[in-house]
């Protein structure tokens, strides 16, 4: 069974929630897509592979 990442991000308009699969891809709720290999969260530039749309805010849940 894989793992699912919850992480709050800041998109300026307020939190959002980025759902992220054990493949590694994101599901990005502004576009309904569900291919976006953006890379950890935490890592520097990712605000930057995101397109500057989502800026990680420091939540980030993994569940089993």
């Amino acid at each position: 069974m894989g793992e699912t990442q919850i992480i709050c991000v800041n998109s300026g308009a307020g939190l959002h929630m980025l759902g992220r699969g054990s493949n590694g891809d994101y599901y990005d709720p502004a576009t309904g897509t569900l291919n976006n290999n953006w890379g950890n969260p935490d890592a520097p530039g990712f605000g930057g592979a995101t397109g500057g749309m989502y800026e990680f805010t420091g939540l980030w849940l993994v569940l089993n």
